[in-house]
């Protein structure tokens, strides 16, 4: 090696595997096999069987031109390791290299190799040597300012994936229809909120086509419709199937019965869907096959709406099941079966290019959960 042409591994097969067997011995095997293809100025001088440590590696070697070698070096020398940045910060803060070692539970040797190293990648004077103890230089003390702060990031990214992956942060998006507003979601967000506090849960109440429209386009972690639309870029799974119920107040003389039949609510003052909308024409339709025109003077499209004038007494009303879900917590209304039934369904949309996030898997979790347990 006499002249300018230095020697690499162009490739290796290592039979009990060791990143100790290269041309460098900071740089592992299969870096140095990716970086030998090299040109036509690079001609092989030998292939040797070496054996080091215990294993045992065949290697060719390359006669390399200078400008070639000038490239590989650069590219070696730029590999800065986190151990690099370590072995710095140990060493500004205890002013001894020994010491640096101790904190990083390493020899001696191999730290004064790291700051070297260090030293070789920055290709400026970092350390000199001063009655007998490495001192830094002032390009040391800028470098470290900076190798602070991307230890502090890197810090800050260790601490976030530790609150993912524990479910200390987060946060979960979710596009719903309103009927799912008044007590399935609400049900579902206390019940989660109770046990991871620290996920943000944001629900957005929507129509079904701006639900599977932005679902689509990744706005939100996933959707709630009553009948979830295939889509190409959708994922769809119906979560629970139900019916529509009868409400009253408590005190309402129908509420002694256990099956509210169209006939019952012919001459009951009447509160309802507009016909405009799928659950309204549902209702008409059952109602009238029944023969019962209903007098429906008061007409809303928003469950919540319904229920509260239930409530106050202003009429029963068929509704969403999942929309009093929680009816049994309370008694201001009676929530009683519907014949003939009327399917209703509760069905989630997810988008295909973004899979769920382990909050919005656990949230989703939590809301199969309520709708097994079933109302109340």
């Amino acid at each position: 090696m006499a002249h300018a042409a230095r020697f690499v591994v162009e490739y290796g097969e290592i039979r009990e595997g060791s990143a100790d067997i290269d041309a460098n011995p900071d740089v592992a095997h299969d870096d140095l096999r990716a970086w030998a293809s090299a040109p036509a100025s690079a001609c092989p001088l030998m292939i040797s069987n070496l054996e080091r440590h215990g294993a045992s590696c065949k290697i060719q070697l390359l006669e390399l031109s200078i400008p070639f070698w000038n490239t590989l070096e650069r590219s070696i020398m730029r590999r800065i390791k986190l151990r690099h940045l370590d072995t710095l910060a140990a060493f500004m803060k205890t002013g001894s290299v020994t010491e640096a070692a101790l904190v990083l539970h390493t020899t001696q040797p191999n730290a004064s190799k790291s700051l070297k190293q260090l030293e070789d990648f920055a290709g400026v004077k970092l350390f000199e040597r001063s009655a007998g103890r490495l001192r830094p230089t002032p390009e040391a003390e800028l470098l470290f300012a900076h190798a602070t702060l991307l230890m502090d990031e890197l810090m800050l990214f260790e601490n976030l994936s530790l609150d993912l992956t524990t479910m200390s942060q987060g946060y979960v998006n979710i596009g719903i229809l309103s009927a799912f507003s008044t007590a399935l979601i609400p049900m579902a967000v206390e019940r989660f909120n109770n046990l991871y506090p620290g996920i943000q849960v944001q629900v957005d109440l929507l129509d079904s086509d701006k639900i599977h429209t932005y679902v689509s386009r990744g706005n939100y972690d996933f959707g709630l419709v009553h009948h979830p639309e295939h889509e190409a870029d959708l994922m769809t799974q119906t979560l629970k199937t139900s019916s529509m119920v009868c409400i009253m107040p408590t005190n309402h003389e129908l509420a002694k019965h256990r099956i509210i039949l169209a006939s019952d609510i012919a001459d009951q003052p009447f509160v309802t869907y507009p016909r405009s909308v799928p659950f309204g024409a549902a209702i008409f339709r059952s109602l009238s096959d029944e023969g019962v025109r209903p007098s429906n003077s008061l007409i809303s499209n928003q469950s919540q709406l319904i229920r509260r004038l239930v409530e106050r007494g202003r009429g029963v009303a068929l509704v969403d099941h999942f929309s009093v879900w929680d009816a049994n917590e309370f008694d201001h209304i009676a929530v009683r079966q519907f014949e003939p039934r009327i399917p209703v369904s509760v069905g989630m949309i997810i988008p295909k290019r973004r899979p769920l996030s382990l909050a919005a898997q656990t949230f989703v979790g939590t809301l199969k959960e309520v709708l097994e347990q079933g109302p109340g």
